[in-house]
């Protein structure tokens, strides 16, 4: 029998992507998600890995801020601890699709906020 996992979070990203290549030649672009938790205090970080084509797109229109909606399966999650800190688990998804919830960047080329220039989003 075959299975699946599927992962989603919906969030704002909190840092502008990071782009790369593997040893593989494969492009990638990393980004971190903050998610707001069901219970606790202060957001759900989550790392997110964009690949190929999807990375290109992450890189080029998603900024510090952007809403967006991540798809995608969830890497065997990491602990660690911090030097003088408490244990902390890292998250990363492998992203499969990423919507964007953002208007697009201002000064993007053909960019159509699609609305009132104050609005801040």
């Amino acid at each position: 029998m075959a299975t699946f996992q599927n992962y989603t979070v919906i969030g704002n990203l909190g840092r502008d992507p990071r782009t790369g290549t593997t040893k593989s030649d494969k492009e990638y672009t990393s980004f971190s998600v903050a998610v707001e938790p069901a219970f606790g205090d202060g957001p759900l970080w989550v790392n997110v890995m964009a690949y190929n084509g999807l990375a290109q797109v992450c890189a080029q229109y998603l900024r510090k801020g952007s809403k967006v909606h991540v798809s995608g399966a969830l890497l065997l999650p990491k602990v660690y601890q911090p030097e003088g800190g408490e244990a902390r688990v890292d998250l990363t998804i492998v992203a499969r699709e990423v919507t964007f919830l953002s208007a697009k960047p201002e000064g993007d080329a053909g960019a159509d906020s699609g609305g009132d220039s104050d609005t801040p989003f």
